[in-house]
């Protein structure tokens, strides 16, 4: 994997950093040696491999009928349980209704 990268301090003094890994076990193996959650930014193979594994999922949504063809997995086993609007789209929370996870692994869109 590729080093990470540190970009600040958060509102509770915590260094800020981002971690580039290459197989889906790279990620499991960091996010239960940490007891922060892991959040992952990926492609549709990352998304379809993680929906129903994943408790939370926080999702940007832009509205309107777009040109493109890729699009995220279905996540009918989560329930919206916040959103905050913002300038052109919507930040929301999901979370798994149907099914256990072990392990919180968020994702961003």
């Amino acid at each position: 994997s590729k080093e990470g990268k540190c970009y600040g301090k958060d509102k509770n003094g915590r260094v800020t950093c981002v971690r580039y890994v290459n197989s889906f076990d790279e990620v499991k193996l960091r996010s239960l040696s940490t007891p922060n959650p892991t959040w992952i930014a990926g492609g549709g193979t990352v998304y379809e491999h993680y929906v129903g594994r994943s408790q939370d999922l926080y999702l940007s949504h832009i509205p309107g009928a777009h040109d493109c063809d890729t699009f995220f997995p279905d996540i009918s086993g989560y329930s919206e349980v916040g959103k905050v609007p913002a300038e052109g789209f919507e930040f929301k929370r999901y979370t798994l209704t149907n099914g256990n996870t072990r392990r919180k692994v968020r994702r961003t869109h």
